[in-house]
């Protein structure tokens, strides 16, 4: 009677045709920034690209099965398809959070700043007069340095005060346009005063004359033979 107990066997390779992850040198489909990258923020990318390539092919398919011997032994495709998977979520993971670092830091925007503020250096060191020479940082009076770093601070205050006062000036140009509505609907209201004052004083010298006519006319009626 053969013993039912099955027999260990020799741990075999995946088969030659099962699919290979990427090496990661391409990113994963990410969103694309919103800022275009300039020259450093793309040597950035490629670093990055270098370093996940270099992290991810330390994770071999030969050294995951050895984490997992008996399922790599029984279940060669399983393993397989089980380390692409990882492969391709620390990928995608990676860029992932590279962009949000990206985007939370403002890492492609300072990086284009430092590229653009190069490029003028270089622009005013070639349209610089003959024999000119520049003074190095260190070699600078203390009032150039603390003016060089006053000014953008200053200047950018400067332009948050005078917008409040642009603002504030506005509003008191408002107010004023509504100071002088009022006063004129209020000088309307006291000219209407005036003419029905006037009107009604008529009106009583009126209603007098009319009480006076009357009682002379009732008058000269009793004075009238054959009168009351």
């Amino acid at each position: 009677m053969s013993d039912p107990t099955p027999q260990p066997q020799a741990p075999h390779p995946p088969p030659s045709d099962a699919p290979v992850p990427a090496p990661a040198t391409e990113p994963a489909p990410t969103p694309e920034p919103a800022l275009e990258e300039g020259l450093r923020a793309q040597q950035l990318r490629k670093v990055f690209t270098r370093a996940l390539g270099k992290s991810v092919g330390t994770c071999s398919y030969e050294n995951f099965a050895q984490c997992f011997p008996t399922f790599a032994k029984n279940r060669p495709a399983q393993c397989q398809y089980v380390w692409e998977q990882m492969i391709k979520h620390w990928q995608e993971r990676a860029w992932f959070e590279y962009h949000a670092i990206l985007a939370e830091r403002g890492v492609v925007k300072g990086l284009n700043e430092l590229d653009q503020l190069i490029a003028d250096a270089e622009e005013r060191r070639r349209t610089a007069p003959p024999g000119f020479e520049p003074v190095a940082p260190s070699m600078l009076p203390p009032a150039a340095v603390v003016d060089a770093h006053l000014t953008p601070l200053l200047q950018a205050a400067a332009e948050k005060v005078n917008g409040r006062l642009e603002a504030v000036q506005a509003d008191n140009d408002r107010l004023m346009r509504d100071i002088e509505r009022q006063r004129a609907e209020m000088k309307g209201l006291y000219e209407k005063l005036l003419e029905v004052g006037a009107n009604f004083e008529a009106a009583v010298e009126t209603v007098a004359s009319a009480v006076g006519s009357a009682e002379q006319f009732a008058a000269e009626i009793g004075e009238l033979p054959g009168g009351a």
